[in-house]
């Protein structure tokens, strides 16, 4: 039931965001494999319940804005904006170690996110 409450929701957040929402979607119609290793790897990562969904989320959208992936950043900041991410969080992602809209805990997760991806 979680599961597809979930699905759900992610569908209506990629149906609302502004740009960039069918990029993936027509680069995947040509690769049916591809398709579903992606979707069966996107639906385990939102499902899992051991991290909270916000601090999957800030680090989803710290690593996007790290490679510049617009289709990552669009997607993410609609997907951060229904889990309760405020606007001065998203726009202070680029100086999450000195902004005080983190916790100490998102900092961690925003600092480990950063040294992955480099």
């Amino acid at each position: 039931m979680k599961t597809l409450r979930q699905l759900r929701s992610n569908i209506g957040i990629l149906l609302m965001a502004r740009r960039n929402r069918l990029d993936l979607v027509k680069a995947l119609v040509r690769r049916p494999q591809l398709a579903f290793a992606t979707m069966a790897f996107e639906m385990g990562v939102a499902t899992s319940a051991r991290v909270d969904p916000r601090l999957k989320i800030l680090a989803e959208l710290k690593t996007a804005s790290i490679v510049a992936c617009e289709y990552c950043l669009d997607i993410g900041s609609a997907l951060a904006r229904h889990e309760g991410l405020s606007e001065r969080q998203l726009r202070d992602l680029p100086i999450h170690a000195t902004s005080d809209a983190f916790d100490e805990e998102e900092r961690t997760v925003l600092d480990l996110a950063e040294a992955m991806t480099r």
